[in-house]
């Protein structure tokens, strides 16, 4: 709260105006406040409080409140009597006391009381549909009960030394007492009660509920006895697959581990992008290999998570393949990301260090691929050192 609103009295602005102003505008005992009469954006320092400027004109002011926020300054400016909830909470504002106004009748001087005037003020009861025919209802007479049925449930307490044969205190102007009847709910066959539809035909409810139940449970055991020949089928196939598996496999000759070894070996390290390609399809298609492949990589080992990595990646990848290769494919390199075969060493090594994240693998592997020519730069000089 740091603005005011004064009314300036100089007589040199031609009439009297109220204005916000920022407190750090007044001066001389608040008599006096400055103005920037030469800006054409005076809201805008306003809001901002700006700091006056000896360009800044001197004007006689009166202040009218102290104290107020920007929005309360301005609303209070445009009228004067306005009172904010600030103002009233804080006990600087006055509200105006409106006096209870009275209207006297003109016939009998009678005071109409709040009550009344909100009861004058309902609306009137709504009007007929335009279809509704006065005819329909002329033909009903409530004097003669052979003219119409009336059908009436309830639920009724009947209360002491009350029949149902003889209602006492029930008085419906102009029904005849022979129309009423106390009908308990439960003495009510709902079951075989006719419902009436709008044109006067009568639906027949009565549903024979034991014979849809009988009818029911046939399909049930009808669809029961469907899914149990069907679960009987798939068994008897299964144990004909099982058994034909069984003679496979006795006499499938098995490999001995050095001749698992010999398979993976004969294919590894991968030295072009087209044996990537061609290792990558057998490892995708033949189950036996990619196990054979994973049991191959299993037994590398590694001090930390990282040297895991680099002796896996060494075993797969020669140097001048890595070359050609990056984790994501980037700049026209071949993506390894995405291969069955990165996919089988992941697994290998987080089995051997779960704490590693998938994160971390990625970067292993991307540095590993990135370093490529240098290693092979290294490795070529050494090969033709040893050579000389």
């Amino acid at each position: 709260m740091s603005y005011a609103v004064v009314t300036f009295t100089n007589e040199g602005l031609g009439v009297t105006s109220t204005s916000e102003v920022p407190t750090n505008w007044l001066l001389n005992d608040n008599k006096q406040c400055w103005w920037p009469s030469l800006s054409k954006n005076i809201s805008s320092l306003i809001a901002k409080r700006a700091q006056p400027t000896d360009v800044w004109s001197k004007e006689d002011v009166v202040v009218e409140t102290l104290g107020l926020s920007l929005e309360t300054a301005r609303k209070k400016a445009e009228d004067l009597d306005y009172t904010s909830s600030e103002e009233a909470n804080t006990g600087r504002g006055k509200r105006k006391i409106t006096p209870k106004q009275f209207e006297i009748s003109s016939s009998d001087n009678e005071v109409i009381s709040k009550g009344a005037k909100r009861n004058a003020a309902i609306p009137p009861p709504p009007s007929f549909p335009k279809d509704f025919q006065e005819s329909s209802c002329n033909s009903i007479s409530l004097s003669d009960p052979n003219s119409a049925v009336f059908t009436a449930v309830a639920e009724v307490n009947i209360p002491t030394g009350m029949t149902a044969d003889k209602p006492d205190n029930i008085n419906l102007p102009g029904v005849p007492d022979q129309m009423l009847q106390i009908v308990p709910l439960s003495q009510f066959d709902i079951e075989n009660t006719p419902v009436v539809i709008a044109d006067n035909t009568t639906l027949s409810s009565t549903v024979d509920t034991r014979a849809d139940k009988i009818v029911l449970e046939s399909i049930i055991k009808e669809h029961c006895q469907k899914i149990e020949r069907m679960f009987g089928s798939i068994n008897l196939n299964l144990k004909n697959i099982n058994s034909r598996l069984e003679k496979l496999e006795k006499n499938a000759p098995a490999l001995n581990e050095e001749e698992e070894d010999t398979v993976i070996q004969d294919n590894l390290p991968l030295r072009t992008i087209e044996e990537i390609n061609s290792f990558e399809n057998l490892v995708k298609t033949n189950r036996e290999a990619a196990i054979l492949f994973r049991k191959y990589i299993s037994n590398t080992g590694g001090n930390c998570p990282k040297d895991n990595v680099v002796r896996l990646l060494r075993k797969i990848f020669t140097n001048e393949c890595a070359m050609k290769c990056s984790w994501m494919g980037h700049r026209n390199n071949f993506g390894v990301s995405k291969l069955t075969i990165m996919s089988i060493v992941n697994a290998v090594v987080l089995s051997a260090f779960p704490q590693l994240k998938e994160q971390e693998f990625e970067t292993f592997c991307g540095e590993w691929l990135r370093f490529a020519k240098q290693r092979f730069t290294r490795e070529t000089k050494g090969a033709a050192a040893r050579n000389n």
